[in-house]
């Protein structure tokens, strides 16, 4: 299972294996946090899969025994231990997802995938199924084999192409594990991880971009994001490339100087403004783990696009749906995150194909560009009504794929 989030529950404690044992003590359970940095097993599970040596990623009790909760690299671990499903099973449950996106008003993704899920993909495409396009970003490890066929980014056609090369820098705020240059507020011991050196990371990017692929690297904490932008000044520094659009996920709290250097750098920024709705609000998550000070400083939109820097907005699943986030981020809590419903709409429409390098085939609504639309219940573009806003219709390649029960379509609509 996938989607808890303690920061909204009453009692704001992870699950524990002996929360899980109480469902089964003898069949295996794991349950991922909604932001996929931390899990929790129950004890079955975790008898079953080598823990040692990873001490970093396996919280203890007072006593020494695992609680069940493990982050980063013993959470990938454990997700290893769970049977995958068979492909015919990948294909349903992708029908069934971009069918949910359809409802949300959602015609293109950028979608992070496994093989298995790529092969999801191109099977929908080939058998004329697919009701959504698809910029299928690759996670690093699969950088080789993709080379070696002859891929790069862009490869592909108008339906699924390959984009960038999803690599990790840090974890998340929800586990404790982004990297911070200050210690966590509420654990003064924490100050999350990077998940690889600065030394492998600027490999990394360096034999991604040698081989012709555009970069998405995760990076939410200060601390992290200074690594990535030095990571990315070398490569770039060694190898230049015009217009490389190379990418930073997430980018929760920079510095002011990584700030400047992303503009330098022309990086394009991959930001989610339902974080922003879900979780920067009074008591929210970001103040509970960043304390009061560096609470205005998160996911900071306007100074941003002030900036001249390319902004580009998505969901990272937590939950999908571009109008939450629309609604997040012009009614922002704080000053430098809040920005007009236009500026939010663009960067969820142009310059999300401005990041994957599809702006001349969509992005807008231009004679010669994909006839891929929604039909929403009023114009975004009135700061008053985007809270209440909803899709009546949404249409790809032309062709309807999601018409709202009880909606009842007109020329004014």
């Amino acid at each position: 299972g996938r989607g808890w989030d303690e920061s909204t529950w009453p009692v704001k404690r992870y699950i524990g294996r002996h929360h899980l044992d109480r469902v089964s003590v003898s069949h295996p359970i794991l349950v991922n946090r909604v932001d996929g940095h931390l899990c929790s097993v129950n004890s079955a599970l975790l008898r079953s899969v080598d823990l040692r040596g990873d001490g970093g990623g396996v919280e203890r009790g007072p006593d020494g025994s695992p609680t069940g909760v493990l982050k980063e690299g013993s959470a990938d671990r454990a997700r290893a231990a769970i049977p995958e499903p068979p492909e015919d099973q990948w294909i349903r449950m992708l029908k069934a997802v971009i069918a949910h996106a359809n409802s949300l008003g959602i015609t293109s993704v950028h979608d992070f995938v496994e093989p298995v899920q790529m092969r999801a993909y191109e099977g929908l495409n080939r058998s004329g199924e697919l009701a959504i396009r698809a910029t299928l970003m690759p996670y690093a490890p699969q950088l080789g084999a993709l080379h070696s066929a002859g891929l790069r980014t862009g490869s592909g056609d108008e339906w699924v192409r390959v984009g960038a090369i999803k690599v990790f820098a840090d974890g998340s705020f929800g586990a404790r594990t982004a990297a911070l240059f200050d210690p966590y507020d509420d654990d003064s011991r924490a100050t999350g991880q990077l998940v690889r050196s600065p030394k492998e990371l600027a490999a990394t990017l360096a034999r991604a971009h040698g081989a012709g692929f555009q970069l998405a690297v995760h990076a939410i904490g200060d601390r992290a994001i200074d690594v990535v932008v030095e990571a990315y000044d070398r490569v770039l520094g060694r190898e230049p490339r015009k217009d490389h659009r190379h990418r930073i996920e997430h980018s929760e709290l920079m510095t002011d100087d990584a700030r400047e250097r992303v503009k330098d750098l022309a990086l394009v920024l991959s930001m989610q403004p339902n974080f922003v709705a879900r979780w920067s609000h009074p008591g929210g998550l970001y103040e509970r783990r960043l304390g009061h000070d560096r609470l205005p400083r998160n996911n900071p939109f306007r100074l941003l696009l002030k900036r001249g820097i390319p902004l580009a907005f998505g969901s990272d699943g937590m939950p999908y749906g571009p109008l939450y986030g629309l609604a997040g981020a012009v009614g922002a809590p704080f000053d430098d995150q809040q920005i007009a419903p236009e500026e939010a709409l663009r960067a969820y429409t142009r310059a999300g194909a401005f990041a994957s390098f599809e702006e001349s085939e969509k992005g807008s609504l231009a004679a010669g560009k994909l006839a891929d639309f929604v039909v929403l219940s009023a114009d975004p573009r009135r700061a008053q009504q985007v809270a209440g806003l909803a899709v009546h219709a949404t249409v790809v390649a032309g062709r309807l794929v999601y018409d709202r029960p009880g909606h009842r379509r007109s020329h004014e609509s």
